[in-house]
């Protein structure tokens, strides 16, 4: 697994306080704060599950040189895309690498950067985290968030706010995540 490390996080939630409150019935802003904080666990739950970032947010994921394709942990690609890349070369100096090298794409639902045609990867000092993708993911607003997964959040959300004794929550969430699921594979570029 390649390192990963959180850049920008979401400034949004996926479901706001004002939906929770109309999914559970209440009728005031009393319980936001609890409404808030579970619903961010529910977040955090499915986007584990379905290895997704939800809202835009942007990363730094490392690798230990270059290899077509370099397979990016947190779909989808945000249409900001790739900041930058960074390497090390062979003298220890970091360089941005050039956009004319290089292109996105996708590989059973996950993002990669592949080189484009007729271009070659530079090389890289043989060592840990020496090429750092800079990129962007997640859907640009709560608006651009399929309804399933927010459906999900909310489900989620009103059972553990409903009892609050931890009870195991409804297997409807995971079905409402399930299209969106990514599978963990090992298929990680080079890291």
């Amino acid at each position: 697994m390649s390192k990963m490390e959180l850049v920008t996080a979401p400034t949004d939630r996926v479901v706001s306080a004002a939906d929770l409150r109309t999914h559970c019935r209440i009728d005031d802003t009393s319980e936001d704060t609890l409404l808030n904080q579970v619903s961010d666990a529910a977040q955090d739950e499915a986007e584990a599950y379905t290895w997704r970032k939800f809202l835009k947010q942007t990363w730094y994921q490392y690798f230990n040189g270059f290899a077509d394709p370099l397979f990016l942990r947190y779909p989808p690609l945000h249409s900001d895309g790739i900041e930058a890349i960074t390497y090390t070369d062979t003298d220890g100096d970091t360089q941005t690498l050039a956009v004319t090298v290089y292109e996105t794409g996708e590989v059973d639902g996950v993002p990669v950067v592949r080189r484009k045609y007729d271009q070659v990867w530079p090389a890289t000092r043989g060592h840990q985290d020496v090429v750092r993708v800079e990129y962007a993911c997640g859907w640009n607003t709560p608006d651009d968030v399929p309804e399933r997964i927010k459906q999900a959040i909310r489900i989620y959300t009103s059972w553990y706010f409903r009892n609050r004794g931890g009870e195991p929550h409804p297997d409807a969430f995971y079905q409402l995540l399930d299209p969106y699921r990514v599978m963990k594979f090992q298929r990680t570029g080079a890291a």
